[in-house]
């Protein structure tokens, strides 16, 4: 708790634990970025710079954040994997301070949906529920349709696959 807050101190023992750990855990290239002459003998000083590094707002930072959420990909074979994905890079996006109404990022994930039947019909579902649209309602939705999937016994390419293998 020392190391997060402002407040309190570290004896030398917790200090020198805190800069050994800092020290191997940091990538090389990074240690070069954050450890310096003004924070080398500071735990907490090169904790924050490393906070500072990687959760900055400057807009280096916020630019690939925002790049890699709108630039994500559905996919019908893991939309399990894809929803993790989105939920990341919205924690993500709050961590360096990119901050987008709900419901623009909601429609931003339904603007990654594949024009199929069964999604256009979720896309309506979800904009049609007179419920605010939401990334959480989205994901919800998507959810779903990822277990009606694994019920079913997974998606249509499977199916046809398997149907082809039973007319060689």
């Amino acid at each position: 708790d020392n190391v997060l807050s402002d407040k309190g101190s570290l004896n030398s023992s917790e200090e020198l634990i805190l800069q050994t750990v800092l020290a191997t855990k940091i990538d090389a290239n990074i240690h070069s970025n954050v450890m310096n002459h003004n924070n080398k003998e500071d735990g907490k000083e090169i904790w924050k710079t490393i906070n500072d590094f990687f959760a900055s707002t400057q807009s280096a930072n916020c630019a690939p954040v925002w790049n890699k959420f709108s630039l994500l990909n559905y996919d019908n074979n893991d939309v399990n994997g894809f929803i993790t994905q989105v939920r990341a890079a919205i924690e993500k996006m709050h961590e360096v301070g990119i901050n987008i109404d709900i419901d623009v990022i909601g429609y931003e994930i339904i603007k990654k949906f594949p024009k199929t039947p069964e999604l256009n019909s979720i896309s309506s579902a979800i904009t049609h529920s007179g419920k605010e649209i939401t990334p959480d309602l989205v994901l919800d939705h998507l959810r779903l349709h990822a277990h009606k999937q694994s019920i079913s016994g997974g998606n249509l390419s499977t199916l046809s696959q398997q149907v082809s293998l039973f007319t060689d």
